[in-house]
């Protein structure tokens, strides 16, 4: 048995006995859930992984910066080699570390939010936001504005669309 696989053999069996112990788990349908993450700061970090250890395997993560060293500091995730690259790039070899049979998409791109500058890009960026939500069961709006949380919450009451935003108070 390859390595990836008997790591993935054990954490379904944790999945199982974690389950077990407090609340039937679907398993199967968690691990088909299409997560898409909007941030890869603090709580997309955090949130990754957590998703990860209940044994989502489908995560799509939207981010528009890039690691600064305070960002090593604070975010679980990354590490000195890190700062300079895009947040949603650098994040991928992190999960993939830690669950080998995650499937990550990075997508390095601005969510667009009343009050900031518009880029030339802004209408392909609503655009391509509008698509990844529609195409997602569970959004998650991990970002640090309630400007930018603003047009993904929009366009998930329009896709009838689960969003998780009270996280962040």
């Amino acid at each position: 048995m390859s390595p990836e696989r008997r790591d993935e053999e054990q954490q379904l069996m944790h999945l199982k006995l974690m389950g077990w112990r407090h609340f039937p788990v679907d398993l199967k349908n968690l691990s088909g859930i299409r997560c898409l993450l909007l941030g890869a700061g603090t709580l997309g970090c955090e949130v990754s992984r957590l998703l990860m250890t209940w044994g989502v395997r489908k995560l799509t993560v939207v981010d528009g910066g890039h690691v600064s060293m305070p960002d090593v500091l604070k975010q679980s995730l990354y590490v000195d080699d890190d700062c300079g690259v895009p947040r949603a790039t650098a994040i991928v070899p992190h999960l993939k570390e830690r669950c080998p049979a995650v499937d990550v998409e990075a997508i390095q791109m601005e969510i667009p939010a009343p009050g900031n500058p518009v880029s030339p890009s802004v209408l392909d960026d609503c655009e391509r936001l509008q698509t990844l939500v529609a195409s997602s069961d569970v959004v998650f709006l991990l970002t640090d504005t309630w400007e930018s949380r603003w047009f993904p919450t929009l366009l998930c009451a329009n896709e009838n669309k689960v969003n998780l935003r009270h996280i962040i108070h």
